[in-house]
Protein backbone atom coordinates (compact mmCIF):
# COMPACT_ATOMS: atom_id res chain seq x y z
CA UNK A 1 0.00 0.00 0.00
CA UNK A 2 1.28 3.46 -0.98
CA UNK A 3 2.16 5.57 2.06
CA UNK A 4 2.24 9.35 1.76
CA UNK A 5 4.54 11.45 3.89
CA UNK A 6 3.12 14.20 6.10
CA UNK A 7 3.61 16.91 3.49
CA UNK A 8 1.60 15.10 0.85
CA UNK A 9 -1.14 14.26 3.36
CA UNK A 10 -1.47 17.91 4.37
CA UNK A 11 -1.40 19.05 0.74
CA UNK A 12 -3.95 16.58 -0.60
CA UNK A 13 -6.25 16.99 2.39
CA UNK A 14 -6.40 20.76 1.83
CA UNK A 15 -6.72 20.59 -1.95
CA UNK A 16 -9.62 18.15 -1.52
CA UNK A 17 -11.80 21.09 -0.44
CA UNK A 18 -9.86 24.10 -1.71
CA UNK A 19 -9.81 22.79 -5.28
CA UNK A 20 -13.61 22.42 -5.61
CA UNK A 21 -14.12 25.72 -3.77
CA UNK A 22 -11.85 27.56 -6.23
CA UNK A 23 -13.41 25.85 -9.25
CA UNK A 24 -17.01 26.58 -8.25
CA UNK A 25 -16.15 30.20 -7.38
CA UNK A 26 -14.34 30.65 -10.70
CA UNK A 27 -17.16 29.16 -12.76
CA UNK A 28 -19.81 31.18 -10.93
CA UNK A 29 -18.01 34.51 -11.33
CA UNK A 30 -17.25 33.69 -14.97
CA UNK A 31 -20.96 33.17 -15.52
CA UNK A 32 -21.81 36.35 -13.60
CA UNK A 33 -19.40 38.46 -15.66
CA UNK A 34 -21.06 37.12 -18.80
CA UNK A 35 -24.45 38.28 -17.47
CA UNK A 36 -23.66 41.77 -16.18
CA UNK A 37 -24.53 44.76 -18.31
CA UNK A 38 -21.54 46.85 -17.27
CA UNK A 39 -18.05 45.44 -17.09
CA UNK A 40 -14.52 46.83 -16.93
CA UNK A 41 -11.83 46.97 -19.60
CA UNK A 42 -8.57 45.89 -17.99
CA UNK A 43 -6.24 45.60 -20.95
CA UNK A 44 -3.74 47.73 -22.84
CA UNK A 45 -4.33 48.26 -26.56
CA UNK A 46 -0.87 46.94 -27.36
CA UNK A 47 -1.86 43.55 -25.93
CA UNK A 48 -4.39 43.04 -28.70
CA UNK A 49 -1.55 43.24 -31.23
CA UNK A 50 0.22 40.23 -29.72
CA UNK A 51 0.36 37.27 -32.11
CA UNK A 52 -1.26 34.01 -31.09
CA UNK A 53 1.51 31.47 -30.36
CA UNK A 54 -0.40 28.19 -30.24
CA UNK A 55 2.62 26.13 -29.16
CA UNK A 56 2.79 28.20 -25.96
CA UNK A 57 -0.24 26.20 -24.77
CA UNK A 58 2.14 23.39 -23.87
CA UNK A 59 4.11 25.73 -21.60
CA UNK A 60 0.81 26.86 -20.09
CA UNK A 61 0.17 23.29 -18.99
CA UNK A 62 3.45 23.50 -17.07
CA UNK A 63 1.50 24.84 -14.10
CA UNK A 64 0.64 21.20 -13.38
CA UNK A 65 4.31 20.53 -12.64
CA UNK A 66 4.52 23.61 -10.43
CA UNK A 67 1.58 22.32 -8.38
CA UNK A 68 3.68 19.27 -7.47
CA UNK A 69 6.51 21.33 -5.99
CA UNK A 70 5.15 22.51 -2.59
CA UNK A 71 4.79 19.07 -0.95
CA UNK A 72 8.14 18.03 -2.40
CA UNK A 73 10.12 21.07 -1.25
CA UNK A 74 8.37 22.59 1.77
CA UNK A 75 8.44 21.35 5.35
CA UNK A 76 5.02 20.63 6.94
CA UNK A 77 5.10 23.98 8.80
CA UNK A 78 5.98 25.95 5.67
CA UNK A 79 3.47 23.96 3.64
CA UNK A 80 0.65 24.84 6.03
CA UNK A 81 1.63 28.49 5.80
CA UNK A 82 1.69 28.25 2.00
CA UNK A 83 -1.77 26.67 1.95
CA UNK A 84 -3.15 29.40 4.21
CA UNK A 85 -1.79 32.00 1.80
CA UNK A 86 -3.26 30.04 -1.10
CA UNK A 87 -6.72 30.06 0.49
CA UNK A 88 -6.59 33.79 1.24
CA UNK A 89 -5.45 34.46 -2.32
CA UNK A 90 -8.43 32.52 -3.65
CA UNK A 91 -10.72 34.75 -1.57
CA UNK A 92 -8.98 37.85 -2.96
CA UNK A 93 -9.45 36.49 -6.49
CA UNK A 94 -13.15 35.88 -5.82
CA UNK A 95 -13.51 39.47 -4.60
CA UNK A 96 -11.80 40.80 -7.73
CA UNK A 97 -13.98 38.67 -9.98
CA UNK A 98 -17.15 39.85 -8.24
CA UNK A 99 -16.35 43.56 -7.86
CA UNK A 100 -14.48 44.10 -11.14
CA UNK A 101 -16.13 41.89 -13.80
CA UNK A 102 -13.80 42.16 -16.77
CA UNK A 103 -14.27 40.01 -19.90
CA UNK A 104 -11.32 38.87 -21.99
CA UNK A 105 -10.71 41.28 -24.87
CA UNK A 106 -8.93 38.82 -27.16
CA UNK A 107 -11.09 37.44 -29.96
CA UNK A 108 -9.86 33.86 -29.88
CA UNK A 109 -9.71 32.03 -33.18
CA UNK A 110 -9.96 28.34 -33.99
CA UNK A 111 -7.49 26.35 -31.84
CA UNK A 112 -4.34 25.35 -33.69
CA UNK A 113 -3.30 22.28 -31.65
CA UNK A 114 -4.69 19.73 -29.22
CA UNK A 115 -3.51 21.50 -26.07
CA UNK A 116 -5.04 24.82 -27.13
CA UNK A 117 -8.24 23.13 -28.26
CA UNK A 118 -8.66 21.44 -24.86
CA UNK A 119 -7.87 24.67 -23.01
CA UNK A 120 -10.36 26.71 -25.03
CA UNK A 121 -12.96 24.02 -24.47
CA UNK A 122 -12.74 23.90 -20.68
CA UNK A 123 -11.73 27.46 -19.86
CA UNK A 124 -13.26 30.49 -21.55
CA UNK A 125 -12.31 33.18 -19.03
CA UNK A 126 -14.44 36.25 -18.44
CA UNK A 127 -12.48 37.30 -15.35
CA UNK A 128 -9.51 39.21 -16.68
CA UNK A 129 -9.08 41.47 -13.63
CA UNK A 130 -7.19 38.79 -11.69
CA UNK A 131 -5.55 35.63 -12.99
CA UNK A 132 -5.96 32.74 -10.56
CA UNK A 133 -3.54 30.80 -12.78
CA UNK A 134 -0.86 33.44 -12.33
CA UNK A 135 -1.54 33.67 -8.60
CA UNK A 136 -0.91 29.95 -8.17
CA UNK A 137 2.24 30.21 -10.28
CA UNK A 138 3.53 33.24 -8.39
CA UNK A 139 2.82 31.92 -4.91
CA UNK A 140 4.42 28.53 -5.65
CA UNK A 141 7.49 30.17 -7.19
CA UNK A 142 7.97 32.51 -4.23
CA UNK A 143 7.36 29.76 -1.65
CA UNK A 144 9.78 27.29 -3.21
CA UNK A 145 12.51 29.73 -4.25
CA UNK A 146 14.42 29.73 -0.94
CA UNK A 147 14.33 25.94 -0.73
CA UNK A 148 16.54 25.52 -3.81
CA UNK A 149 20.19 25.91 -4.65
CA UNK A 150 21.35 28.86 -6.77
CA UNK A 151 21.29 26.89 -10.03
CA UNK A 152 17.88 25.39 -9.33
CA UNK A 153 16.55 28.82 -8.40
CA UNK A 154 17.60 30.10 -11.81
CA UNK A 155 15.86 27.18 -13.50
CA UNK A 156 12.72 27.77 -11.45
CA UNK A 157 12.60 31.46 -12.38
CA UNK A 158 13.13 30.77 -16.09
CA UNK A 159 10.37 28.15 -16.09
CA UNK A 160 8.04 30.47 -14.16
CA UNK A 161 8.60 33.24 -16.71
CA UNK A 162 7.95 30.87 -19.62
CA UNK A 163 4.78 29.47 -18.06
CA UNK A 164 3.62 32.94 -17.03
CA UNK A 165 4.14 34.55 -20.44
CA UNK A 166 2.32 31.70 -22.14
CA UNK A 167 -0.97 33.05 -20.77
CA UNK A 168 -0.55 36.17 -22.89
CA UNK A 169 0.72 34.36 -25.97
CA UNK A 170 -2.29 32.05 -26.18
CA UNK A 171 -4.72 34.95 -25.58
CA UNK A 172 -5.86 33.56 -22.24
CA UNK A 173 -4.94 36.42 -19.88
CA UNK A 174 -4.24 40.14 -19.80
CA UNK A 175 -1.28 41.98 -18.30
CA UNK A 176 -3.43 43.68 -15.68
CA UNK A 177 -4.73 40.35 -14.39
CA UNK A 178 -1.19 38.96 -14.32
CA UNK A 179 0.14 41.96 -12.38
CA UNK A 180 -2.65 41.91 -9.79
CA UNK A 181 -2.18 38.17 -9.27
CA UNK A 182 1.60 38.34 -8.78
CA UNK A 183 1.22 41.41 -6.56
CA UNK A 184 -1.22 39.50 -4.40
CA UNK A 185 1.21 36.58 -4.13
CA UNK A 186 4.06 38.89 -3.11
CA UNK A 187 1.97 40.73 -0.52
CA UNK A 188 0.74 37.49 1.03
CA UNK A 189 4.26 36.07 1.24
CA UNK A 190 5.49 39.25 2.93
CA UNK A 191 2.63 39.77 5.35
CA UNK A 192 1.50 36.29 6.38
CA UNK A 193 4.67 34.90 7.88
CA UNK A 194 3.74 33.47 11.24
CA UNK A 195 3.55 29.73 11.74
CA UNK A 196 0.22 28.43 10.55
CA UNK A 197 -2.00 25.99 12.39
CA UNK A 198 -2.76 22.67 10.71
CA UNK A 199 -5.14 23.07 7.78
Amino acid sequence: MLKLNEGWRIYLKTLAWLGPFSLVSYLYTNWRTDQVIRSFDVYFDIELKLPLVASAAYFYCGLILFLLLPPLLLSPVKLRLFLRQLFIGCLVALAFFYIFPAPLAFIRSEPANAALELLYLVDRPNNASFSIFQFYLGLITLACFKELSTVKRSILVVLAVMVGLSGLLIWQQHLMGIMTAWSCAIVLRLTIRESADPV
